[in-house]
């Protein structure tokens, strides 16, 4: 990736935000830990002939990014009668606006984190994103997290209103769907050889970058 962003353009990041989707409680620690230090030693190798000219100290910021989860959020409806209710106001309950944040009393005491009801819930009750900053060594606050979490929902090229991820994580998804359907391409020829566990991975690394 940033190979290609160097191709276009000259200039070396000096932050890298890393939003990180499909990682459980119990691993979140961990897959940071494991995670920023193969990006750290590829960033190095990557920058080692103008690191020193250039100065380039680059900063990261990590956030978990968890959607399966069962936590929701209404506010009370006031309307109890009249005749141009809508049907979740019959409920006495409606959807929060999109750019709700939620960051304490249901949040954890010991970690930074918050959900993020970003998307516009029309229908049904809305299911906001759990977000974890696990790292944060650009020294952020709290208030420019939530902002720059919630602009980064209106980037996606195929909605024309905010999503409820950060654009970044469903172009991951799209990305991983692509390199699923090579994969089961590939196998599908050779699915009668023996070898197919071991050819197929051979083909995949020797695909062109996707893009």
């Amino acid at each position: 990736m940033f190979s290609k962003k160097l191709h276009h353009s000259k200039v070396w990041p000096r932050h890298i935000v890393i939003f990180r989707d499909g990682v459980s409680d119990s691993e979140m620690l961990r897959t940071a830990f494991i995670e920023l230090k193969w990006i750290r030693e590829s960033w190095t190798k990557m920058t080692e002939l103008d690191a020193k000219e250039l100065d380039l100290d680059v900063t990261y910021t990590y956030i978990v990014i968890q959607k399966r989860h069962i936590t929701r959020f209404y506010k009370p409806s006031k309307k109890e009668n009249g005749e141009n209710m809508r049907s979740c106001d019959r409920f006495r309950y409606v959807n929060v606006e999109s750019g709700t944040i939620v960051d304490n009393v249901v949040v954890s005491p010991q970690l930074f984190d918050f959900y993020l009801a970003s998307q516009i819930g029309a229908i049904g009750t809305t299911r906001p994103a759990h977000y974890t900053v696990v790292v944060d060594e650009w020294m952020l606050s709290a208030d420019q997290i939530y902002e720059m979490c919630y602009q980064h929902c209106f980037l996606y090229a195929r909605c024309r209103i905010p999503v409820s991820l950060p654009c970044p994580v469903y172009y991951a998804h799209l990305v991983c769907e692509k390199a699923k359907e090579v994969y089961k391409t590939l196998c599908s020829h050779i699915l009668r050889s023996k070898d197919c566990q071991q050819q197929a991975p051979q083909l995949v690394k020797s695909l062109p970058l996707m893009s």
